[in-house]
């Protein structure tokens, strides 16, 4: 009888381990699933935090054939091939916003920070974005229309999110440049 209780209190202290060992073995497990669950199960998950770095250049007095070709678009779509204003190489790289539906606008103001008077010249939507990577460039040119006064002036870009309504971002304005 005495063999029976000793292999009776044996099997229940194995079983108290086990169950310890089990416990942690649950416990390492959820760790692993928490730290690892954004790997491979969503499109838009992107380590790290959201950031997005510019460099605006400006080709001022070019023409809209100008713009049409480096965006190698035909010229069927009418309008004055001959009209003036600037093209804008935004060269923006968006980092962790996989999957997020973004636009991209523009704001001409004078070299010195002021609005332009005229209407068609703040917050004008250049093009919706919808990064497909965790780094994304951001380098189609912007036609912007010649403004109605000679002057100098600076282009600012702005990243909006269109779900939210929020800007992401606000550029430095481009170098000033001429309007004659």
């Amino acid at each position: 009888m005495a063999r029976v209780r000793r292999a009776a209190r044996l099997v229940a202290d194995y079983a108290k381990e086990l169950g310890a060992v089990a416990s942690a073995l649950g416990a390492i497990v959820a760790l692993v699933l928490v730290f690892t669950s954004h790997i491979g199960c969503s499109s838009t998950a992107c380590q790290g935090d959201p950031k997005i770095t510019e460099h605006i250049d400006v080709r001022p007095d070019a023409t809209w054939r100008d713009f049409l070709v480096e965006r190698n678009v035909s010229e069927a779509g009418g309008g004055d091939l001959n009209a003036r204003g600037a093209i804008v190489h935004p060269n923006l790289v968006l980092d962790h916003y996989k999957g997020d539906h973004l636009q991209l606008k523009w704001t001409l103001t004078r070299a010195n920070g002021t609005a332009v008077a005229a209407p068609g010249y703040s917050n004008q939507l250049a093009y919706g974005v919808k990064p497909d990577r965790c780094s994304d460039p951001v380098s189609d040119p912007i036609w912007v229309n010649r403004p109605p006064e000679r002057g100098r002036y600076r282009v600012e870009l702005l990243v909006y999110d269109v779900g939210s309504g929020v800007v992401l971002h606000t550029s430095d304005p481009s170098a000033p440049f001429a309007v004659s």
